[in-house]
C-alpha cells in the first residue's frame, strides 16, 4: 500500500499539469513577456495576482534582441513566459529559455508556463520558398500580428487562458478582467474603423515587412519595403528602384519603425513627395503611448497625419 502511495506522489510531481507547478494560493504569478504589448495585457488581465516585466523595450528589434545575462535570470525565476510565437523571437528566446533550466516555461507547450499569444490566429504570408535568397523568413508566416487592431481580442484571450492554466484559483478573476479589457477594445474599434475609412486605398511603403496586418486592417496598400528582402540591408539600386516605383504609383506614406534609422526613410520621402509616419511595432515605440490600445491609437493617428486626412 505504501509503495502505491509513493508511486502516486511521484507521478503527481512529474506530471506537467500537476498542482505542484501551479502558483501557490495567495502568491503572485511572476510573469515575463517578450514584448511590452503582452506585459500591458497581462497586467490588465492578471490584476493584483501578477507581477509582470517585459524583456524588451519598444524601440528594439524583436528578431534580434541583444542577449543579456539579466534575461536568463528573469526567465529562471518566472512562473510564466508570454511570447508572440510564429518564430518572431526564434533568434534569442529558445536558447535563453533552455539556459534558464526553468521547466515551467519550456517551449512548444512542454511547460504550462509558456503562453503563445498567436495560438489559433491564422497568419498571413506563409512562405512557399524557404531558401536564403528570400531573406530572413518566418516558416510559420508573418509574425507581426500584434500591430493589428483586430487581433487584440485573440491575444488577450490567449493570455487569460494561459494565466488561468497556471493559477486556476484566480481563473474567475482573470475571466472578469478579460471581459472588461475586451470591452475597452470594443469601444475603440468604432474609432479605428472610422479611421480605416479615411485611409482606405492610400499607398505606402515600410522599412521592414512588419506592417502588413495593420495596413490590411486599414484598407491601405503597400507596394514594397525599404529592405529588398526581410533582414537584408537596402542597397542603392533597390532604393533607387523603390523611389521610381513610388513616384509612378503615387505613394503618399513612408512608414518608419522606431527601431530603424530615420535617415533613409526621410530621404526617400523627400525625393518622392511622400510623408514619413512613425509607426511603432511594440508598445513603447511612441513615448507617450503606454498601453497596447494607446499604441494602436498613436499608430493610426500618425498615418492619418501623414496622409493629410482627419
Amino acid at each position: 500500500m505504501r509503495r502505491f502511495i509513493w508511486i502516486a506522489l511521484a507521478t503527481l510531481l512529474l506530471t506537467p499539469n500537476s498542482r505542484f507547478l501551479y502558483a501557490e494560493e495567495g502568491k503572485k504569478l511572476k510573469v515575463v513577456t517578450t514584448m511590452p504589448d503582452f506585459a500591458d495585457m497581462a497586467r490588465e488581465i492578471g490584476g493584483n495576482h501578477v507581477e509582470v516585466e517585459s524583456l524588451t523595450k519598444g524601440i528594439e528589434d524583436i528578431h534580434g534582441v541583444p542577449v543579456r545575462p539579466s534575461i536568463v535570470a528573469k526567465l529562471a525565476q518566472a512562473d510564466v513566459l508570454i511570447e508572440l510565437g510564429l518564430g518572431a523571437e526564434h533568434a534569442w528566446v529558445p536558447a535563453l529559455v533552455e539556459t534558464s533550466n526553468n521547466q515551467k516555461i519550456q517551449q512548444d507547450h512542454k511547460g504550462i508556463g509558456d503562453i503563445i499569444v498567436s495560438d489559433g490566429v491564422l497568419p498571413r504570408e506563409v512562405p512557399q520558398d524557404l531558401s536564403r535568397k528570400e531573406g530572413e523568413q518566418h516558416p510559420q508566416g508573418n509574425p507581426h500580428l500584434n500591430v493589428d487592431p483586430s487581433k487584440g481580442k485573440a491575444m488577450a484571450t490567449n493570455i487569460a487562458n494561459g494565466l488561468s492554466a497556471n493559477a486556476p484559483q484566480y481563473a474567475k478573476d482573470f475571466e472578469a478582467n478579460l471581459a472588461k479589457y475586451l470591452e475597452k477594445i470594443a469601444a475603440k474599434e468604432k474609432e479605428w474603423q472610422a479611421a480605416a475609412e479615411k485611409l482606405k486605398g492610400i499607398k505606402c511603403v515600410s522599412y521592414h515587412r512588419d506592417m502588413i496586418y495593420l495596413v490590411e486592417y486599414l484598407g491601405m496598400t503597400t507596394i514594397g519595403e525599404i529592405e529588398p528582402k526581410p533582414g537584408v540591408p537596402p542597397s542603392s539600386s533597390h532604393t533607387a528602384q523603390l523611389i521610381e516605383d513610388m513616384k509612378a504609383q503615387g505613394v503618399k506614406i513612408v512608414i518608419r519603425e522606431p527601431q530603424y534609422s530615420e535617415k533613409l526613410p526621410n530621404d526617400i520621402a523627400q525625393k518622392t513627395g511622400a510623408k514619413v509616419a512613425k509607426v511603432a511595432v511594440m508598445v513603447g515605440g511612441h513615448p507617450e503611448a503606454k498601453t497596447w490600445i494607446e499604441t494602436v491609437d498613436a499608430n493610426i493617428q500618425a498615418l492619418l497625419e501623414a496622409a493629410g486626412v482627419k
